[in-house]
């Protein structure tokens, strides 16, 4: 078998495959080929020389002939797998697609195809992307189902996420989101994955394992109204902040207008509930329904951490951020999230206090003093979101990771945004008023 697989390689060019297959070798590393193979797609993908076809048929045939098989993620690409959910996800092949490894699924319903399209993500945060469908081809769930339910209770009823690195269970934060294709044969399951806030240990080589029970989903049978998610406007928190009563559900859609269609329909405003969806904001009656959804799939977390920019802060170059007798304070920035890092004594007489405020680093204010501009113009403006690290040890040293999420408007938008940003489009970024990056 050896010297067949080294004659399909040695078919390519040594200088592009840069792969280390020595001929007296009696053994092949069947993941190390495959995931240099698959890398290689996937950078070529994103480069201007491109791959012609035929080589990427020879690539494609030798992943085959050395493991059998050929997953999801290695005929598409991190925009194609990841880009219906990120906004701006243009260049997100600079992030790399991530194979998993070692993926295991196991399945009680024997009608389930089961896939792992990909991994990608920054260290502090993980996204996998799993693809369920039926293997006859048929819907996976009844057609008149298409509003999955993303508030999926966190008792263990639904589904359940561990990791671990060899008999260690490490802490990490876990959110799936459910997507169905308009007809219903394609389940996508995205599992974000964060790093929690009493661990600082990275996830990079550890294993996770997801076990699915059941997802919800609404059946929508009488639509009153929809409006497209603006995200955070001004207008909708200004009336909010002047009256306590209200929701933002007031203030998006026309009430009078819903009250005389209830009543004309000789219905009351209990009947009906709001559903968010894709961006859209859904007013109507829907039936919501449970259906069983049982399989186990675990896999190998890996991703990249070195192509994101870096910089050293202190209270003198970023003194609206950090805070007085910060040590070690760091800017990583991440198509994800920028965050801040470092350390000060617990008791440190000029940190802030609390009050929504850290003890090393102060938060960006929800105004436009915090936020990221592109080469092209565009701006997202930063908020601080949950999750990373903030302990105070034994020795009473406060540890701490600061999370700022990017956001198409002020704050944080009435709807979870995903945004990707590429790194090399970074004009400036701005903390509190200081600038604490520059091209």
């Amino acid at each position: 078998m050896k010297t067949t697989f080294k004659t399909v390689f040695t078919e390519l060019d040594d200088e592009l495959m840069e792969l280390d297959i020595q001929d007296n070798s009696p053994d092949i590393d069947i993941d190390k080929i495959k995931s240099e193979v698959i890398m290689k797609i996937n950078s070529e993908k994103s480069s201007k020389n491109k791959f012609s076809k035929k080589i990427v048929v020879m690539l494609l045939a030798a992943v085959i002939l050395v493991g059998g098989t050929i997953g999801a993620f290695a005929t598409g690409s991190v925009q194609a797998v990841f880009g219906s959910i990120f906004q701006n996800s243009d260049g997100m092949n600079e992030l790399g697609l991530f194979d998993g490894g070692n993926v295991e699924v196991k399945s009680e319903d024997n009608s389930l195809d089961i896939k792992l399209l990909g991994i990608t993500g920054d260290g502090e945060k993980l996204c996998s992307a799993i693809e369920i469908t039926k293997k006859d081809g048929s819907p996976v769930i009844d057609k008149d189902y298409s509003y999955p339910s993303n508030r999926e209770p966190f008792d263990g009823s639904s589904w359940k996420v561990t990791v671990n690195s060899g008999d260690e269970a490490k802490s990490a934060m876990h959110s799936p989101q459910y997507y169905l294709s308009d007809d219903n044969k394609t389940l996508t399951i995205y599992l974000f994955t964060t790093t929690a806030s009493d661990s600082d240990d990275s996830l990079q080589d550890s294993r996770m394992t997801f076990v699915s029970k059941q997802f919800h989903v609404n059946k929508v049978t009488n639509e009153l109204a929809s409006v497209k998610l603006p995200g955070q406007m001004d207008p909708i928190f200004d009336e909010l902040k002047t009256n306590d009563e209200l929701t933002s559900d007031d203030v998006l859609f026309d009430q009078e207008e819903l009250a005389k269609k209830r009543s004309a329909l000789g219905l009351k405003e209990e009947d009906f509930t709001t559903i968010d969806y894709k961006g859209t904001r859904i007013y109507c009656q829907a039936e919501l329904k449970t259906f069983e959804l049982p399989f186990t799939i675990s896999y190998d977390l890996n991703y990249r951490t070195d192509k994101f920019i870096e910089k050293d802060l202190s209270a003198q170059n970023a003194p609206e951020v950090v805070v007085k007798n910060t040590r070690n304070a760091k800017m990583t920035v991440s198509p994800f999230s920028i965050y801040l890092s470092g350390e000060c004594d617990a008791d440190n007489p000029d940190s802030p206090g609390e009050d929504g405020l850290d003890k090393c680093f102060m938060l960006p204010k929800w105004d436009d003093t915090s936020k990221v501009t592109l080469t092209d113009g565009t701006v997202y403006y930063l908020f601080a979101n949950e999750g990373g690290e903030q302990r105070t040890d034994e020795n009473g040293v406060y540890h701490t990771t600061l999370h700022l999420k990017y956001s198409t408007v002020i704050g944080p938008p009435l709807e979870p945004e995903n945004i990707f940003v590429n790194i090399k489009d970074i004009q400036s970024v701005v903390i509190n008023g200081d600038t604490v990056y520059e091209k």
